[in-house]
């Protein structure tokens, strides 16, 4: 029996559990006439799930390989001979002194709006020229200039920063362990180690910066307060908080963040997946192409029915 005999076989056998009383319409789905429908087209299938899958392959050998560093940390704890500690000591008196000066350790909170702010994205753009490593397609390296014809296409900094923000950097904290993770993904696996020290070395100055201008401005205030009683107890207590903000001010030249895991470079692309894509792709295209053939094929049928129902 040849396959052209067997094909039509196939095509005009019916079930006889499924096959519909005597007067009913016969376009129900039926289970054999599908398969029958599909081996039919079954070229039209190995057609679209080839051309869904080379497009996948295009996709996977051209799309631009992404690294992946991240760095892990937590702000450095209070200290007991430090303000915090300190007013820990005094009672209900020293947390009412802390809530209205602010004295504690610095918050996760407050580092991580530090650290997605924009002003800290400008600042490490500009300090370290990354503008052009941000939109390297159109830089040219060697010669040091940008390949736009015009020069209003030239990006912004501001530009930039939302790239960096939104493509790049990625921040995130978990309050139970008190840690934060700064993660870069970039094309050059180097860079994207030297994007997170740049966050690393930028968000230390400014919580420096904020010590600094939070101690001068708590020296001031604990001045007032200590100027203002006459309790020895208190003003002994006051003086030691204020020599632990001089204190502070001077041993500034260590680090605010406490540094868990140091950004190493990426040996292993981060994606594309090329296996998975050309994968799914070809996954997509078989069930894609089934799909049109299916839905083609019994087009008649339903056009057929709507016209008996109208």
């Amino acid at each position: 029996m040849t396959e052209e005999t067997t094909v039509k076989n196939i095509n005009n056998f019916q079930c006889p559990l499924l096959q519909n009383e005597p007067g009913e319409a016969q376009d129900d789905w039926d289970l054999i006439e599908i398969i029958a429908l599909l081996w039919n087209r079954k070229w039209w299938i190995v057609l679209g799930t080839v051309l869904i899958t080379c497009l996948g392959l295009i996709y996977a050998l051209t799309a631009e390989n992404r690294y992946a560093a991240q760095a892990v940390f937590a702000p450095r704890e209070a200290d007991k001979n430090t303000g915090a500690g300190l007013l820990s000591q005094m009672g209900g008196l020293g947390g009412m002194i802390a809530s209205q000066m602010g004295i504690g350790g610095t918050s996760l909170d407050h580092i991580v709006i530090i650290a997605k702010s924009h002003d800290l994205a400008e600042v490490i753009i500009n300090k370290y020229d990354l503008l052009p490593k941000l939109f390297h397609k159109n830089y040219d390296f060697e010669n040091k200039k940008w390949t736009y014809e015009d020069t209003a296409e030239i990006p912004s900094v501001k530009k930039g920063t939302k790239i960096l923000l939104q493509s790049v950097v990625s921040i995130s904290s978990n309050a139970k362990s008190n840690i934060i993770t700064i993660k870069a993904e970039c094309y050059d696996s180097v860079l994207a180690k030297n994007i997170v020290n740049y966050y690393l070395q930028e968000l230390d100055n400014r919580l420096k910066e904020d010590i600094v201008r939070q101690s001068h401005e708590k020296k001031v205030y604990l001045d007032e307060q200590m100027r203002s009683t006459e309790d020895p107890w208190m003003v002994q207590k006051l003086q030691a908080l204020i020599g632990a903000e001089v204190e502070k001010t001077m041993l500034i030249s260590g680090s605010a963040l406490n540094v868990l895991e140091t950004p190493m470079v990426p040996t292993e692309k981060l994606k594309p997946k090329r296996k998975m894509i050309i994968l799914g792709a070809f996954f997509i295209g078989l069930i894609f192409s089934a799909g049109i053939c299916i839905v083609v094929g019994y087009l008649p049928n339903f056009k057929k029915h709507g016209d008996k129902s109208a």
